[in-house]
């Protein structure tokens, strides 16, 4: 089973920017969505983003965006963007993105992790619970600016 890697800003080149932005086409509406490298990496150097990755083939295959702030009384985080390319699904490589995320998360004091699947991704849905996440009871809000 290959092994997941937090991204660093030495890592980026042109081609994992080029596999990053592959993927989100995948989990994105907006499929012509481009970022560039030096993009990607000024995400990374954030003080409080992560961005978990598994490479097979010496390609970026998987995914998974880690984000967190400290409020107060707790550190409030958030996944954003997981994806797994469509050839390489089903074959465990979600599952190990986010328990390497749920163990990094409670390594560096983070109570819970929340993130959003839009309603159709009933697939998703099913995988996220049997991997112990819990529906919350709320709503989410956008205002457009």
């Amino acid at each position: 089973m290959p092994t997941v890697s937090i991204l660093k800003v030495g890592d980026m080149s042109s081609r994992i920017a080029d596999d990053l932005t592959r993927l989100l086409r995948q989990v994105r509406r907006d499929t012509n969505i481009l970022v560039s490298a030096a993009e990607w990496r000024r995400i990374v150097r954030q003080a409080n983003i992560r961005i978990f990755i598994i490479r097979l083939a010496g390609r970026v295959v998987a995914m998974a965006i880690l984000r967190w702030h400290q409020l107060p009384g707790r550190k409030v985080a958030f996944v954003d963007d997981v994806v797994v390319d469509a050839a390489y699904r089903r074959k465990g490589l979600g599952t190990k993105l986010l328990k390497t995320i749920k163990n990094w998360g409670g390594s560096h004091h983070l109570r819970h992790v929340d993130f959003t699947s839009g309603r159709d991704r009933k697939a998703g849905h099913a995988f996220y619970l049997a991997l112990g996440w819990r529906r919350r009871d709320t709503t989410v809000y956008r205002l457009s600016l």
